[in-house]
This record gives structure tokens, C-alpha cells and sequence, in this order.
């Protein structure tokens, strides 16, 4: 994963792990950004030097965008997991570490600090 300067078009910082990233990427106005991987992780970013703010196992690849929201004054990061997204059937012959996938679906939600 790569972070780039639009203004100047040149990459602030690189993020390399042997796990691909099987969800989309979603960077936060509080300098955050969120994405899972094939290896069954969701992790959270320093959005300005990549600096992996937390890192959390999940039932199965990442298979959605994230999203945040608040309620009740709190901050929230939610993804779903599972389902046969498109690195679930991939997985392992992407990472054969990449342990099978649990069945269905799951919705993860973080309570964010």
C-alpha cells in the first residue's frame, strides 16, 4: 500500500506485507486508514507515515469497503468478512499459510479511541 502527495504526485510512504489486501482502503479525515488482508487481518494506519496504528485477526478476508460512523459521541470502524469475496476462494493459492476460511458472513465493528 502506497501513500501519495496529489499536489506533488510523489509517494509519502510505502506499507509492504506478504498478505495482499483483500477490502478496500479507507483513509479518515482523523488521519487514519483502515484495510484488510488475505491473511485475515483488519488494520488500522498512521494515514501520514504508515506506521500500523493497530492490527486485529478476523474470522475470514476482509470482503467489503469499511466504513466508519458515531453514535451516542462515539467513533465507530466497521467491515464485513467472509462470504466469498473475491480473495476467499484465492486465498490460498495466493498465501497456502492462509488458513480456509470460516463460513459466512460476520460484521466487525471497533469501537475507535
Amino acid at each position: 500500500m502506497q501513500a501519495a502527495d496529489l499536489d506533488t504526485r510523489q509517494v509519502v510512504w510505502t506499507h509492504r506485507q506478504r498478505a495482499p489486501t483483500a477490502s478496500s482502503v479507507l483513509a479518515t479525515a482523523g488521519g487514519v486508514v483502515f484495510a484488510g488482508s488475505v491473511d485475515r487481518r483488519f488494520s488500522a494506519y498512521d494515514a501520514a507515515n504508515g506506521t500500523v496504528l493497530w492490527d486485529t485477526p478476523v474470522a475470514a478476508s476482509p470482503s467489503s469497503s469499511p466504513i466508519t460512523y458515531t453514535a451516542g459521541g462515539a467513533q465507530y470502524v466497521a467491515v464485513a468478512v467472509g462470504g466469498g469475496g473475491a480473495y476467499d476462494s484465492d486465498g490460498q493459492a495466493l498465501m497456502a499459510e492462509a488458513a480456509a476460511p470460516a463460513a459466512g458472513v460476520t460484521m466487525m465493528v471497533y469501537q475507535l479511541p
